[in-house]
């Protein structure tokens, strides 16, 4: 399955699942191919008592590339509880950071970051799981992240895809790590980050720069920050292809999906308007192409779910 205008093309597969497989700059030929996607899924809320953390406070760590013990915030001890964070910035989420004076470059620093904030955890919560979705999902994302409760390493991920799930971390009771929650009572939560790149592969420095969607507020909307106590959501895959319908124009295709043991409809709509990209030169086009990539210009969607039960 093909959509597209002058300037820019995608590849849908609907084998094994529905997935946007590459992206086509039809005025370079420039081909951007994805890993193949996991199967299409719905996530659904459950009634699990969440905890969003509104802000944090932020201090830049080491800016070269060194051990995470060695970086000078963990020798500092900012992983500790009793660290004084009066001067710190002020930040509202975990992959918001100062790009520019401060890093190497507007969309590239190798160093690290450290976020800290406090959240009081009620004691009826105690016997139960406790869940902790913090980062991003996107190329915006750090790629390397410690998350430390009261002093104590609770998890660690390093997303490797450009797109990827927000990193979450599961603490079971009865672990070593669950007995450093204090339930009825404050806790402190810091994360030690490290590496941003937002930059796009084969452009020029300065060119991505000027592509990257945030530039030097560093600051991506795609990020999760909260606790949960118990499972936050379930996921509802195995949706079976129905039926699609392509617009005689070639720049849209809509999926009808169902998931028949919950009796749940799907409707996934991908499109690119008819005048992305149509502008400027073939460089500039090229240019327009990556940021919009960015800004997920080819967008698919949730058109409707309709629940039967």
């Amino acid at each position: 399955m093909f959509i597209c205008n002058d300037k820019i093309g995608a590849s849908i597969d609907l084998e094994p699942e529905v997935h946007l497989s590459e992206l086509v700059n039809r005025i370079t030929g420039h081909t951007f191919r994805f890993h193949e996607s996991p199967p299409c899924a719905l996530r659904l809320g459950t009634e699990a008592e969440r905890i969003d953390i509104p802000g944090w406070k932020l201090r830049p760590g080491s800016s070269d590339v060194v051990a995470p013990e060695d970086e000078r915030g963990y020798r500092a001890g900012f992983h500790k509880p009793d660290v004084d964070v009066t001067d710190w910035i002020n930040v509202e989420l975990l992959n918001q950071f100062p790009m520019g004076r401060v890093a190497y470059s507007t969309i590239v620093y190798p160093g690290y970051g450290w976020y800290r904030c406090t959240f009081d955890l009620s004691a009826h919560a105690k016997g139960k799981s406790v869940e902790f979705v913090l980062g991003g999902c996107d190329n915006q994302d750090w790629r390397d992240y410690r998350v430390y409760l009261n002093g104590t390493l609770i998890g660690h991920a390093s997303p490797e895809d450009p797109w990827h799930p927000a990193p979450k971390y599961v603490l079971h009771p009865g672990s070593p790590e669950y007995d450093v929650i204090a339930f009825g009572s404050s806790n402190v939560l810091a994360v030690q980050t490290r590496g941003l790149d937002r930059s796009f592969q084969g452009m020029s420095m300065p060119n991505a720069e000027q592509c990257c969607p945030y530039g030097g507020q560093s600051k991506s909307l795609l990020a999760d920050q909260y606790i949960s106590i118990g499972p936050a959501y379930r996921e509802v895959a195995d949706f079976q292809l129905l039926d699609h319908v392509q617009t005689p124009d070639k720049t849209a295709v809509e999926f009808r999906m169902r998931n028949m043991v919950e009796s749940l409809d799907l409707g996934i709509r991908y499109w690119i308007g008819r005048d992305e990209a149509a502008r400027g030169t073939v460089s500039a086009a090229a240019r327009i192409l990556c940021c919009q990539l960015s800004r997920i210009i080819i967008r698919a969607w949730l058109s409707h779910v309709s629940s039967r039960f």
